[in-house]
């Protein structure tokens, strides 16, 4: 468990099972982050469908140095972070491996709570 704010959360890996909440989470940021800023018709492109699917495919590929973090709050999925290798030339990975975050938002009530920060900052590898 990690706390944070007063808020108590669980982070682990994401499975299969998890597409639906992670797709949710993915169109609520999406909806909040873009709406005002690009045209409704490209808010409005993007469905719940098209992202189930879009993270079927991801979280089916065989990816051992990659991966997808989903972080919980009362047994519902607020947010997800995707991970990679670091792809710096400088970086020989002798000490630990680095790791790039591709970070979504938690969904809209949580973002003053921290989940973001906590998704980043609280994992070692």
């Amino acid at each position: 468990m990690i706390f944070t704010m007063g808020m108590e959360f669980e982070i682990r890996r994401a499975e299969s099972d998890d597409v639906p909440a992670i797709a949710l989470v993915s169109y609520q940021t999406w909806q909040h982050t873009y709406r005002g800023m690009i045209s409704e018709e490209k808010i409005n492109s993007r469905t719940i469908e098209t992202i189930i699917e879009k993270w079927r495919q991801i979280l089916s590929l065989p990816l051992p140095k990659a991966g997808t973090l989903v972080a919980f709050h009362d047994e519902s999925i607020i947010a997800y972070s995707r991970f990679y290798p670091s792809r710096d030339i400088d970086d020989d990975h002798s000490a630990a491996p680095s790791l790039n975050f591709k970070t979504r938002f938690p969904v809209p009530s949580f973002i003053p709570s921290g989940a973001r920060i906590v998704t980043l900052s609280s994992l070692n590898f």
